[in-house]
């Protein structure tokens, strides 16, 4: 069992795939007996080491182990500073010559890129594959025998809890690490003893969000991912929910504040994993609270991420957790919100774009509808509703009202009207937008708003048609009127939007034209450029070809339009140079078009009613709340900041008007239920006493 009878491990190549780290070490290399750790103990949970405890029992292990393994170990167990030549000598083993790369041709995840000397206790050069040491082996086999291993092991050389997994793909990886992720405590408990690390990071490839793990990482990420744990042994813990391993690790030094690579902290990653209770454990923490309010390196607190990821529990769980209390009645309290994360603006008035709010309303879970029912944001929106999106709701319906009606009576009497209307709405509405917002964050809420887009595009074509006018060239002035004026009319949508009894619909037209209709779009104009090129020849030899559709091919593509809608000559067909031919391709046609595609499209459509009508409540908060935020962003910065003050209160946060704090006072919704059913009792003579 020395080292003389030490062969080489055999490297493999990896990939990336999801699943735990047991199942992604076991599924290896077949040849892993050829390495003297796998013959000590292997992923198959056999090995000589296992076989020296069924023979001899834990005694025996531990003699085995004080008098041979030290000769494994730098300096008989003492440990020793490993350097960028031991970490090489182990990854490029099989090879006789060996090319060193430089550093700018690394790959991301290599070693050598963020390389720093530590302290190691197991040679290098009798690792496994991964760059594990047998005490990580043991671990991840998660036997009550190898448990036992594991602690003997640690017993007789603790310098070992000190080893990290030297691999790319499990970097960093401490025993800690592992025996955490297996919840195993008492061994947990033996590696702090030992002196193990608890500030180490797992850094390794395997422990990466999902989408940065390709070749090509994701430019904003999503978190997601089943190894994904926040690389300190703390967050580890935390998304384990394990409390009596995270009181352990605070006691021994750890820090819930400490951010990984991405910048997220404790709060970041139990919001990640979705761990309701052990946020508020982490928040309250008696001896070492971790701090609410750290943004990542996406600009994200721990209530923006959750708002982000569609953590619906989590959200309002941290909303209460943050909220201060100023009295309680019996079951009824009185809370203030701090609406700096929350709100879409910020103190001084201007616009926060990482809002919570905002977050929401650009979400596409059904998570984020749940957010908007009830609860301080429902409040928020309707304090902004009250304050002064309901005036320029109104103001601003009155004066499309009236710009419609000129626009109608333009051709007679208020050409002028027309004119003046639009360029007031030009220059001086979107005009003030621009200037409030700035040019690219216009553009962007231009995206979000298809009417107000639309409606701009019009007043722009409207516009165009001066120079058609003084030019005298009617023809071309009435084309783009053609297009301007329906397009003027589309900014009804946009108000319609706001009316509980149209909301719905709106919603349900934004959701067909985007997805139903556009899916059904790209299939069909394939399907239609090729039968196209079919028809246009089979046309060809027809005597009346000029007097049809298909006398060119823009124009064929134009007639299989009107073939879908049931506009068509059967007769025509018979008159062709190959009519049975013409006749199986048209047959062809209306079969995967009329009958196949229009029915997926209807049966599409109805899916998205049906989604639709089933949130409609939901859907038309979550249209009203859109509304009100553009409306928002049509104002000022100053009148912003007036608004501000109308519907919240300050409690004072420094000298920065920025990052001042501004709370909005909110009932308990349980206790307003209750307060409604009372009020009702009592109107019709019922006595009852609900504080109880």
């Amino acid at each position: 069992m020395g080292a003389s009878n030490c062969k080489p491990c055999r490297k493999k190549k990896k990939t990336f795939s999801g699943g735990s780290i047991l199942d992604r070490v076991i599924s290896q290399a077949s040849n892993q007996d050829q390495c003297l750790l796998y013959k000590l103990a292997n992923y198959k949970k056999g090995g000589e080491l296992i076989e020296a405890y069924n023979q001899g029992g834990t005694i025996e292990v531990e003699k085995l182990i004080r008098e041979q393994f030290g000769q494994l170990m730098y300096q008989e167990g003492k440990g020793q500073i490993i350097n960028r030549s031991e970490y090489l000598r182990w990854k490029f083993r099989d090879h006789e010559q060996v090319t060193l790369p430089i550093e700018a041709s690394l790959s991301r995840y290599d070693p050598l890129g963020k390389w720093e000397d530590h302290e190691a206790c197991w040679e290098m050069q009798y690792r496994g594959s991964l760059g594990e040491t047998l005490l990580h082996v043991l671990i991840i086999c998660d036997t009550k025998i190898h448990t036992r291993l594991a602690r003997t092991l640690i017993k007789c050389f603790p310098k070992l809890a000190l080893d990290v997994v030297e691999g790319e793909e499990y970097l960093g990886a401490s025993a800690l690490h592992l025996a955490i992720a297996y919840n195993n405590n008492e061994l947990v408990q033996d590696l702090v003893e030992a002196g193990a690390n608890v500030n180490q990071r797992a850094v390794g490839s395997f422990f990466l969000p999902r989408d940065q793990q390709r070749p090509k990482p994701a430019k904003h990420t999503e978190y997601e991912g089943l190894a994904y744990l926040g690389e300190y042994p703390l967050a580890w813990a935390a998304c384990c929910a394990n409390e009596s391993v995270y009181n352990l690790l605070l006691d021994s030094g750890a820090n819930p504040d400490y951010q990984d690579n991405f910048g997220n902290m404790i709060l970041h990653m139990v919001v990640v994993c979705d761990k309701l209770d052990m946020f508020g454990y982490a928040l309250r923490h008696p001896k070492l609270p971790a701090s609410n309010g750290i943004v990542n390196k996406a600009g994200l607190t721990p209530l923006t991420l959750a708002c982000k990821l569609g953590r619906a529990e989590v959200f309002r769980e941290m909303l209460e957790l943050s909220a201060k209390e100023f009295w309680r009645y019996s079951n009824i309290t009185c809370s203030a919100y701090t609406l700096n994360a929350l709100d879409t603006l910020l103190p001084d008035g201007s616009t926060n774009w990482n809002s919570a709010l905002f977050i929401i309303l650009n979400g596409t879970k059904e998570e984020h509808l749940d957010m908007l029912d009830g609860g301080i944001i429902q409040r928020l929106l309707e304090e902004k509703w009250k304050t002064f999106a309901r005036n320029q709701f109104l103001k601003r319906l009155l004066i499309l009202v009236v710009h419609l009606i000129f626009l109608s009576l333009a051709a007679y009497v208020a050409e002028v009207g027309t004119i003046l209307g639009v360029l007031s709405y030009v220059i001086f509405q979107q005009g003030d937008e621009i200037r409030n917002q700035g040019l690219w964050t216009f553009l962007r809420q231009q995206s979000n708003s298809p009417p107000k887009t639309i409606f701009l595009i019009s007043n722009l074509l409207i516009l165009c048609c001066i120079p058609c006018r003084l030019s005298e060239d009617r023809n071309t002035e009435e084309a783009i009127l053609l297009f301007a004026v329906p397009g003027s009319w589309f900014l009804l949508m946009f108000f319609a939007g706001a009316v509980r009894l149209t909301g719905p619909f709106v919603t349900m037209i934004y959701s067909m034209i985007t997805g139903d209709m556009l899916t059904f779009g790209i299939i069909y104009t394939i399907v239609l450029f090729g039968f196209s090129q079919s028809f246009f020849f089979l046309y060809k030899g027809f005597p009346g070809v000029n007097s049809t559709l298909y006398y060119s091919y823009p124009t064929t593509w134009m007639a299989l339009f009107q073939i879908t809608l049931g506009n068509y000559d059967y007769q025509e067909l018979g008159s062709t140079t190959y009519p049975a031919v013409a006749k199986t391709v048209f047959a062809l046609f209306m079969v995967f078009v009329p009958i196949l595609l229009l029915n997926m499209l209807i049966a599409m459509m109805g899916n998205t009613y049906a989604h639709v009508i089933e949130q409609s409540e939901k859907e038309w908060v979550k249209q009203w709340a859109k509304i009100v935020i553009a409306l928002e962003r049509a104002i000022p910065q100053s009148d912003a900041h007036h608004y501000l003050q109308e519907y919240s209160i300050s409690l004072g946060g420094g000298d920065d008007p920025s990052t001042g704090s501004e709370v909005l006072w909110s009932l308990n919704q349980k206790v307003k239920r209750e307060l409604n059913n009372a009020r009702e009792q009592l109107q019709i003579g019922m006595v009852t006493n609900i504080f109880t």
